[in-house]
């Protein structure tokens, strides 16, 4: 899979998909997305439940409706509940 970089330094591959860095529970991972993914679809992808997750980009949390962009590095935080 050949990849190129966009003038904005949006990685993007040949193929329409997007590459992003995911961070959770202190592990790093690049994950390739289709283009247009939001980061519910990450939340899918992962197998990981939206109401029990804070997506954040760029340190500010992102509702889960926001498309992503390649060469995003997410954060992904487990919210804490209880009583």
């Amino acid at each position: 899979m050949k990849r190129h970089k966009k003038g904005d330094g949006a990685i993007r591959s040949m193929s329409g998909t997007i590459s992003v860095t995911v961070e959770a529970n202190g592990n790093s991972s690049r994950r390739s997305l289709k283009s247009g993914s939001t980061a519910g679809d990450l939340l899918d992808f992962l197998e990981l439940l939206p109401d029990a997750y804070i997506v954040v980009r760029n340190n500010r949390p992102i509702p889960i409706t926001q498309v992503l962009e390649g060469g995003d590095r997410i954060h992904i935080i487990k919210v804490a509940s209880g009583g």
